[in-house]
């Protein structure tokens, strides 16, 4: 199955549960009637993921949600991953789109323009490799040919350099997360990792789980401990069984917990961030009843934001108590 099929069946699929759940403008008021602002009739495009993730289903059903709930009008584009994603939205090609704090600072050190609007979910990594292939430790990698990671991802500078950390020289085979999967399928490599929100399985995975029986590497303790020590913001994360097909077992693994968030470009009218905001913590149960990994967010969480917040999400939070601390109010909010 090509990446565009994916991506049209995750806007079908989207299309489908949000009228599932009661969302269609007819349910909720639809647009506002009458003359309308310029922020209201803009197209607004959301950067996020290959069509391939589970986060791009996320993606394509919450957007569909707000747009319904909002009369707003936001296109979700497919991007190689989170890495791609945060540089569009620097360059002002897309409105919104996910982002890695550590990644940012790596990137842009305090030199941009992204601004949260809320948090997503962990960012959690997933190594897998074939059954068939006789490898159970990341150090049996050694000499294999493999995929790092889909390039343009968020996570495949990190995982290059977990390799070369412990030692560990695989044979790199780059390229998308469907060109991995198509190739593992072929048996032109052993496996491939992609960081999920480890709540849903990631499509690509579960395809080439279909064509050729996975199994998901587990960390020691041991190795966490010298990735936390090295990354302090890549923590020990559990993946519970029967995540995937033929997974019986849950395995260890590592992810961001804090800094994978949703921003919008500082640039995006306080008016309509302020509208999605509101909109997507209004929906959030529903959201999160299809997308359990998103579950864990809250508006709350939106404080520990390593960057700051748009000043349209500012005034939501705002609204709803919370108190924002000065170093997550960004100069133009403060006007």
């Amino acid at each position: 199955m090509t990446a565009m099929t994916w991506r049209r069946l995750a806007l079908a699929s989207s299309m489908c549960l949000a009228i599932a759940v009661g969302f269609t403008p007819a349910a909720h008021g639809g647009a506002p009637t009458g003359p309308k602002a310029p922020w209201q009739t803009k197209e607004y495009h959301f950067g996020g993921w290959p069509s391939t993730a589970g986060q791009y289903m996320w993606a394509a059903l919450t957007w569909t949600i707000i747009s319904n709930d909002t009369g707003l009008r936001i296109t979700v584009v497919d991007t190689a991953g989170t890495e791609e994603s945060m540089h569009q939205l620097q360059n002002k090609k897309v409105d919104i789109a996910n982002y890695d704090a550590a990644l940012v600072k790596r990137d842009f050190k305090d030199k941009h323009d992204l601004r949260t609007i809320f948090p997503f979910a962990p960012a959690v990594w997933q190594f897998a490799v074939a059954k068939d292939a006789n490898i159970k430790t990341l150090k049996d990698l050694g000499g294999k040919k493999w995929n790092p990671g889909p390039a343009g991802g968020g996570s495949t500078h990190i995982t290059m350099q977990i390799m070369e950390m412990f030692e560990i020289k695989p044979v790199n085979h780059h390229g998308t997360l469907g060109d991995a999967a198509e190739a593992y399928s072929d048996r032109q490599i052993v496996g491939f990792t992609y960081r999920g929100t480890g709540g849903e399985p990631t499509s690509a995975m579960v395809e080439a789980n279909a064509s050729r029986p996975v199994l998901f590497l587990s960390l020691t303790d041991e190795e966490i401990a010298k990735i936390n020590q090295r990354w302090p913001d890549l923590n020990k994360f559990v993946v519970r069984a029967k995540l995937y097909p033929g997974q019986n077992e849950s395995f260890a693994t590592i992810a961001t917990l804090a800094g994978n968030a949703i921003a919008a470009h500082k640039d995006m009218p306080p008016e309509a961030v302020y509208t999605v905001t509101k909109s997507y913590w209004k929906n959030f149960k529903n959201i999160s009843k299809q997308f359990p990994g998103v579950s864990g967010a809250s508006p709350e969480a939106a404080l520990a934001s390593q960057i700051p917040l748009h000043a349209g999400a500012i005034k939501y939070y705002e609204e709803v108590g919370l108190k924002i601390p000065a170093h997550l109010v960004p100069p133009e909010a403060k006007r």
